[in-house]
């Protein structure tokens, strides 16, 4: 059964890449009847990885190492690589034509009916969401990762269930697509906001504008979690009108919140103090991996994950790779693989 009808529409990929995402794309928009035309600046040797994952797919044309006007100007849909800025001269054409302009993530959150708890933040997002998902999966949630590692988002519609939780690593340029059409995930977690991608972003602002999309467009009964901790979120917190827990690395008397006091992490629910676990029995590497923990653990009760639970699925909790991930032992030195630290924030512990 197809998930939209796009029989007859003509629609261009932008950017088909070597992630993996693009070719999920276009496998997508096939499967739904489309006839796409998918253009990307690389070369046909340069993109061979993933054409050869799309041989033999009808409907498909490929325009190599440019980006025609007609491409953009002549068809029913754009779908860009999340990657490219909307103040790209093609996308800015397509937008003059009043041609709609569609990332997967936007796509992704159209069609889904489930509900979604969307990740962001500038560092800890994909550890937070494995974590979360990790909870969720232990409380029988039956959750579904979304936006992680090289897997397509749009593969994963076909996945979902009537009772599947979107656990969704969001991007800042996600989030933007996300914005453009007043999109928010029903619950929203924000690990930290500090200054990133300004290869991108000409100004801090920017950047933080299109993190708020996580939020801005919530409904009351929504929730979100975010760090007290981090100075950029506090000054947010006044824009959030949905349900807002707190986690912190020091004691809150504000609730709901999760946070650290005298060696261990407590829930309070707006009743009482309730222990999760004591932080020594934490197999995780790095102080900033707590903050990634009492993260996961506020989504997680606010889905409705009892302590129980939460405890044991944190005993399991390991550090992902890449991410302060031990390689060996030589000569009493011991080698970590910490490549995702690409901030002086998250470099140093």
């Amino acid at each position: 059964m197809k998930i939209i009808d796009l029989k007859g529409k003509k629609v261009t990929v932008m950017g088909l890449g070597l992630q993996g995402g693009g070719v999920g794309t276009v496998r997508f928009l096939v499967e739904a009847g489309a006839q796409v035309i998918v253009t990307d600046l690389k070369s046909k040797e340069d993109l061979k990885p993933s054409l050869e994952k799309l041989k033999g797919l009808k409907n498909v044309a490929y325009v190599f190492q440019q980006h025609r006007p007609e491409d953009f100007t002549k068809v029913d849909m754009v779908v860009k690589n999340p990657s490219v800025s909307w103040s790209n001269k093609q996308i800015k054409l397509a937008l003059e034509k009043g041609i709609p302009v569609e990332i997967d993530s936007s796509l992704f959150f159209k069609l889904c009916k489930n509900k979604i708890i969307g990740v962001t933040g500038t560092k800890g997002k994909t550890t937070t969401a494995s974590f979360i998902y990790d909870i969720l999966k232990m409380a029988k949630k039956n959750p579904i990762k979304v936006g992680i590692g090289k897997v397509s988002v749009l593969d994963k519609l076909r996945l979902l269930k009537n009772d599947s939780i979107v656990v969704f690593e969001l991007s800042s340029w996600r989030l933007s697509a996300l914005g453009r059409y007043k999109i928010s995930p029903s619950m929203a977690v924000i690990t930290n906001i500090y200054p990133d991608h300004l290869n991108y972003y000409k100004l801090m602002k920017e950047y933080i504008k299109d993190k708020k999309n996580i939020f801005l467009f919530q409904h009351s009964e929504d929730s979100c979690v975010v760090n007290q901790d981090n100075e950029i979120i506090r000054e947010l917190e006044e824009e959030i009108k949905s349900h807002l827990v707190k986690f912190s690395k020091h004691k809150i008397f504000e609730s709901p919140s999760v946070y650290l006091d005298k060696g261990s992490i407590y829930l309070n629910d707006g009743f009482d103090e309730k222990k999760i676990i004591e932080t020594d029995r934490i197999k995780l590497r790095g102080k900033h991996n707590l903050e990634n923990v009492l993260a996961a653990a506020g989504a997680a009760w606010v889905a409705g994950v009892k302590i129980e639970t939460i405890k044991k699925a944190i005993l399991n909790f390991r550090n992902i790779a890449h991410r302060l991930e031990f390689v060996r032992e030589l000569s009493g030195v011991k080698y970590y693989n910490d490549t995702t630290a690409t901030t002086p924030e998250a470099a140093i512990d």
